[in-house]
C-alpha cells in the first residue's frame, strides 16, 4: 500500500509509470510531474479505467474513499465510469435550470393558460426584475436566506405590499420547479411571518345620499376634459371600473339594443360581461376615431387640478378618483360602483326602495 509520503517524494521519470494502492487503484506519474488516480476494475467482461482526479488536490485518503464508492457500484451492478458521466450530466442540467429560466417557463405557461396581459407584465416585473438577483442560481440550490434577502431590500424601501406579493410569486416558480422535477421544496414557505405586514389605508365608501349628490353635482359641473367628466357620468350609470371605460371602444356598444359588451379578455372570469345602457345618451357623444377615449388613462394627473368643485377636491391615484380632504368620502379603486353599492345596501336596511331607473 502506498503511504501519502511515497506519492509525494515520487519523481518523474522519461516515461509514465504508477505505483499501485491495491484493488486496482494506482497513481500514474507522468514525464511532467503531474500525478493522476487511476482505478482499474473489470465490468460485464471488460477492463475499464476510471480516473479520480490529481493529486493532491485529490488526496491519497479521497482517492480511497473514491475507490470504495466504485466497489460498492460494482457490486450493486452499476457501471463506475457511467455513473460517473451521468452524474456530470446531471449536474450540467441543474446548472442550466436557474431561477430565471424556469422563471420564463412559468411565465409563459401562464400566458398559455389566458392570463390577461397586464397580470403577466406584472408579474414578469417581479420576477424579471424584482427577482433578478435569483436568475443565474440554480434553482435547487436556493436557499431560503437568499429569498429573505431579495425581499427585505425591497420591505426596507417601504414597499411592504410588494415584498409580501413578490414572495407569494417567487413560491409559484418554486412548486412549478417541484412538481416539474428540478427542485425539491420552497424556500419560500419557511418565510411565512418573517415580513413586516403591510399599512393598508382604508377608503371608506360614499353612504351618505347627500354627500353622494354633491359628488355626481362636482363631476356635472367638472369644465375640464370633456371626455373626463363623459368617463366619469358613465362609470356612474353603468357601475363599472375605470379600467373598463377607459378601455372601452365603439365596436363593444350595439346602440340597437342598448347594451355594451365588454369582451373576455378584460374580464377576470374570462368571459364576456354584457352592461345595458338606458338611453343612447348614456354613451358619451365625444368618441374619438378609434375607441371612445384617448390613449391615456381616463383618470390621468393632469387635470386633477381643474377638477374642483362644491366640497369636492378630485384628484387621481392608482385606487382612481377620490377626494383630496381626509374629512370627505373618498372613491375607491373600484370607481364609483363601491359607494352606490353601499348607497343602495344602506336603502334597502331602512326599507327604502333600493332600486332606481336611470332616466
Amino acid at each position: 500500500m502506498l503511504t501519502d509520503r511515497a506519492v509525494r517524494s515520487s519523481k518523474p521519470q522519461e516515461k509514465p509509470y504508477k505505483l499501485s494502492d491495491g484493488g486496482g487503484l494506482h497513481i500514474v506519474v507522468q514525464p511532467n510531474g503531474s500525478k493522476l488516480w487511476r482505478l482499474k476494475y473489470r465490468f460485464a467482461g471488460k477492463e475499464k479505467l476510471l480516473s479520480f482526479g490529481a493529486y493532491p488536490t485529490v488526496s491519497l485518503a479521497s482517492a480511497r474513499q473514491k475507490r470504495e464508492d466504485a466497489k460498492r457500484q460494482l457490486a450493486s451492478r452499476l457501471d463506475p465510469s457511467v455513473k460517473k458521466k451521468l452524474d456530470k450530466i446531471a449536474e450540467e442540467k441543474a446548472a442550466q435550470n436557474t431561477f430565471g429560466a424556469v422563471a420564463a417557463e412559468h411565465l409563459a405557461n401562464m400566458a398559455a393558460n389566458g392570463l390577461a396581459e397586464t397580470t403577466l407584465i406584472k408579474n414578469r416585473w417581479m420576477l424579471e426584475d424584482l427577482a433578478a438577483p435569483l436568475a443565474r442560481r440554480p434553482i435547487a440550490e436556493i436557499m431560503p436566506i437568499e429569498v429573505l434577502d431579495v425581499l427585505k431590500r425591497i420591505e426596507k424601501s417601504g414597499r411592504r405590499e410588494t415584498a409580501r406579493k413578490l414572495r407569494g410569486m417567487i413560491g409559484s416558480v418554486f412548486r412549478y420547479a417541484v412538481v416539474t422535477l428540478r427542485a425539491t421544496n420552497d424556500p419560500t414557505a419557511p418565510l411565512r411571518g418573517a415580513l413586516l405586514t403591510p399599512k393598508v389605508q382604508h377608503r371608506p365608501a360614499i353612504i351618505d345620499e347627500r354627500e353622494l349628490g354633491i359628488l355626481m353635482r362636482a363631476i356635472d359641473e367638472y369644465d375640464g376634459w370633456p371626455t373626463l367628466r363623459a368617463a366619469l357620468q358613465l362609470i356612474a350609470l353603468t357601475m363599472t371600473r375605470p379600467g373598463d371605460v377607459r378601455f372601452m371602444r365603439r365596436s363593444e356598444i350595439n346602440f340597437e339594443r342598448a347594451v355594451w359588451r365588454i369582451p373576455a379578455e378584460r374580464m377576470k372570469m374570462r368571459r364576456p360581461h354584457d352592461v345595458p345602457l338606458s338611453r343612447p345618451r348614456d354613451t358619451p357623444g365625444d368618441l374619438g376615431p378609434v375607441g371612445l377615449w384617448r390613449p391615456r388613462p381616463a383618470f390621468d394627473p393632469v387635470d386633477q387640478k381643474a377638477a374642483v368643485r362644491e366640497r369636492y377636491e378630485l384628484r387621481s391615484s392608482a385606487h382612481g378618483i377620490y377626494q383630496g380632504r381626509d374629512d370627505l368620502p373618498r372613491l375607491p379603486r373600484h370607481g364609483q360602483h363601491h359607494p352606490q353599492r353601499a348607497w343602495l345596501q344602506s336603502r334597502r336596511d331602512r326599507g327604502g326602495p333600493c332600486t332606481s331607473r336611470q332616466e
